[in-house]
């Protein structure tokens, strides 16, 4: 008789505007773990990020915040926290914490905001399987410019906290232990058949 498989609901929330946003990261260079973390009446959403993506999250708002300028007071009404309803059956959860896969950031010009979406499978899922979007747990919020500042700085003072990168072929490198690199010593195999002579 096969087994009964059971099928977990994706989270999805909306947390409107954030009152805390914080970058984290727990572990030793070469083996940390980074997340954002970001929390508002509706709840929490723990985003489980890649070196790589934090840079890029962290690089793109340094951008951004330096084309628009000074820091400017977000264009919402005190009752207009942007968030779901919390009549919504998605609340149903405190809190959302997945691996992201997908990220998207925007600004909102209109209230001064900005928009952060991600979605991703949760910390524990079996992965021996491409994950189907469908199945994303998901979670948005928006916030401040003066928030938009910090969280680039965090991001870029945990990045630089890490392991050097190589100059050649941009891989972290370990203290103890010797860097292959693919672009110094052939070990990439497509640039290893280039190198071979006839």
């Amino acid at each position: 008789m096969p087994g009964i498989g059971v099928y977990q609901v994706p989270i999805r929330k909306n947390l409107g505007l954030v009152e805390e946003l914080e970058v984290i990261t727990y572990g030793e260079p070469g083996q940390r773990v980074f997340n954002i973390s970001a929390t508002s009446r509706h709840g929490t959403g723990i985003v489980w990020l890649e070196k790589e993506q934090l840079f890029d999250i962290s690089n793109s708002l340094s951008r951004a915040t330096d084309i628009i300028g000074d820091v400017v007071d977000p264009n919402v009404g005190e009752d207009d926290d942007l968030g779901d309803s919390d009549d919504d059956d998605s609340w149903d959860e405190d809190t959302v914490e997945f691996k992201a896969w997908i990220i998207e950031m925007g600004y909102d010009d209109d209230r001064k905001l900005f928009r952060f979406a991600a979605g991703g499978t949760p910390p524990d899922a079996d992965l021996s399987e491409m994950p189907d979007e469908a199945d994303f747990n998901r979670v948005s919020f928006m916030f401040s410019h003066h928030q938009a500042v910090q969280m680039s700085r965090q991001g870029m003072e945990i990045v630089r906290a890490g392991r050097p990168l190589c100059v050649y072929c941009g891989e972290p490198l370990n203290a103890d232990s010797d860097h292959l690199c693919p672009r110094r010593n052939g070990h990439n195999p497509e640039e290893a058949r280039e190198l071979r002579l006839p």
